[in-house]
């Protein structure tokens, strides 16, 4: 499997975790939202209105039993007033609880409730100032059955706001727990999920890629040792850059094991005929001693000379084959350099796609921030919820007093102040909790927040891993170029060489006709021994020049270890 493939999938297997996590969080802080916000909208108000009901109607009964103390006298006779105020106040809210799912038949018979309640009330108190205590004390009696049937109409409501109210607490609790929990789990599959690619990939690529560069790095700068192998039969980029080394290194070997015999045939070569041309100038002064003996020796001389020019001529063909060799290596070369910069592009691709689930990782981050937000909201009305229920014990501890002011009469209003003063103790003991609800619950969120960043920061840290591996690969790829460059300076090298031999081809293809001409007339040997004498200084001087080039390649072709 090419590596690619391997990064493109555990690439998508992120991006799948990574969405299949943000649908869930997405669905379930949702949910919470509208449960938020119904509890918002219906249980919070519901629990407000009917706090308020009961304290418009203590207020009520409180005015009606002070202007009955005082009799309506002059700066005490405004509880007329103020106790229409909160019956007025009082039947607005009860017009309202069907905006909350309470039932049209609870409604009405709350409404009926409160117009008797108040009607005997106001009756109570006009027999207080118009007719005296007794009179007055008669309609207490009739009072207080309506004053019971009232409250206990208010405690049902306050009931149902209040286990409303803990319902919509406990929902918004379990879909935090839950909320939790998936995110939990989701961010961890993704962390070992994350984990286990760049492990994969370390195994895969980077540790392959080490062992790449060091063969690399050997070759062109440590001991050129040709012999060295790359042990890598996998199916991916690195198996492939492997095996074409593999092939490029054994052509190499056999080009320049092939040029090492070629020089020391060369060399070998260059001293037969340093001693042909001595022997040729030896023979050319004895041929004014012995004419004779020309015509045989230039013969010889012309055999040998065209034995050194068939070697020559294969020299030339082998030299050529060996071009031919360097020009294959180096498009070999070349491939493996193309093969190695795709591979840059597919890892600069898998690092874009990691920034992208980063970006959003932030969204997420950013809604359960909002979601914070609210619960603030919560917190605030909690606190309005509060303060009523401080104003309410309030309120019952001045029925009290008024009740124990009006003696005996008073004794009914003293049970509904203390059954008043317990609501209100309750309602402040459920807001109590509810706020430590609400600050669990900001705490959760912020967990929340903090395992979301956490997350960021491994995949910042997932990305520069992926980066040096590019950069790992960039190594590569400058090695292998490296090598290529040696592979032209050889075949520039093979190139001299065959210019050499062409230039000796050329010389002894002279020497050849000088030796020729010497045979075909004696007439003309005087005349010829000095352009022998002359071709043979040439031919020396090459030949010490080739040995010279032939020792140059040689110093060369040793530096690398071929076998």
């Amino acid at each position: 499997m090419k590596i690619k493939m391997k990064t493109n999938g555990l690439l998508l297997l992120i991006i799948l975790t990574s969405i299949f996590s943000m649908f869930f969080s997405f669905v379930h802080i949702s949910s919470l939202e509208k449960n938020t916000e119904l509890h918002k909208s219906i249980n919070t108000p519901l629990m407000i209105k009917s706090l308020t009901l009961q304290k418009d109607i203590i207020q009520i009964q409180q005015w009606l039993t002070d202007i009955s103390a005082t009799k309506a006298k002059p700066g005490f006779d405004d509880g007329f007033d103020e106790a229409e105020t909160f019956y007025k106040d009082a039947k607005n809210i009860i017009n309202e609880l069907k905006d909350y799912g309470i039932e049209d038949k609870f409604i009405n018979e709350l409404r009926t409730s409160l117009d008797d309640y108040y009607k005997v009330g106001i009756d109570m108190a006009n027999a207080y100032i118009e007719k005296g205590t007794d009179e007055g004390n008669t309609y207490m009696e009739r009072f207080d059955p309506f004053s019971e049937n009232i409250q206990q109409e208010v405690d049902i409501l306050l009931d149902k706001a209040n286990k409303d109210f803990e319902a919509g607490n406990q929902v918004i609790d379990k879909k935090l727990l839950q909320l939790k929990v998936i995110s939990n789990v989701l961010f961890t599959i993704l962390i070992v999920i994350t984990i286990i690619s760049m492990i994969i990939i370390r195994l895969y690529v980077v540790n392959k890629l080490s062992n790449l560069v060091k063969v690399f790095k050997n070759i062109s700068e440590g001991e050129s040792d040709l012999t060295s192998r790359i042990n890598d039969n996998s199916r991916d980029e690195v198996g492939d850059i492997s095996k074409y080394f593999n092939i490029f290194t054994e052509r190499i070997q056999n080009i320049i094991l092939l040029v090492k015999n070629m020089t020391y045939e060369s060399n070998n070569m260059s001293e037969e005929v340093y001693e042909i041309t001595q022997k040729l100038n030896k023979s050319v002064e004895q041929v004014s001693i012995a004419t004779n003996d020309v015509a045989h020796e230039t013969t010889m001389q012309s055999e040998t000379a065209r034995t050194i020019m068939s070697s020559i001529k294969e020299n030339n063909d082998q030299i050529s084959i060996g071009i031919e060799s360097i020009k294959e290596s180096e498009k070999s070369a070349m491939a493996s350099n193309e093969l190695t910069q795709k591979m840059i592009v597919t890892i600069n691709d898998a690092v874009s796609q990691l920034k992208l689930i980063t970006d959003d990782i932030n969204i997420a981050k950013e809604s359960i921030t909002r979601l914070d937000s609210t619960a603030t909201n919560i917190g605030n009305i909690v606190d309005i919820i509060s303060n009523i229920s401080s104003q309410t014990n309030l309120l019952a501890l001045n029925a009290s007093i008024e009740s124990a002011r009006a003696g005996e009469h008073g004794r009914g209003f003293s049970v509904v102040a203390e059954e008043i003063r317990k609501l209100a103790e309750e309602s402040e003991n459920a807001t109590n909790k509810i706020s430590v609800l609400i600050e669990q619950m900001q705490k959760e969120t912020s967990e929340s927040v903090n395992s979301m960043g956490l997350n960021i920061d491994n995949m910042v840290s997932q990305s520069k891993t992926i980066v040096r591996i590019s950069e790992e690969i960039e190594e590569t790829r400058k090695a292998n170029l490296l090598s290529s460059q040696k592979v032209e300076e050889v075949s520039i090298v093979f190139s001299e060489v065959t210019k050499g031999m062409n230039k000796l081809s050329e010389l002894f293809e002279m020497m050849l006709e000088s030796v020729e001409s010497t045979s075909a007339s004696s007439e003309e040997v005087a005349a010829s021994i000095e352009e022998q004498l002359y071709s043979i200084e040439k031919v020396t001087s090459k030949i010490e020049e080739m040995k010279n080039n032939a020792n140059d390649l040689k110093s060369k072709v040793d530096e690398f270890i071929i076998e």
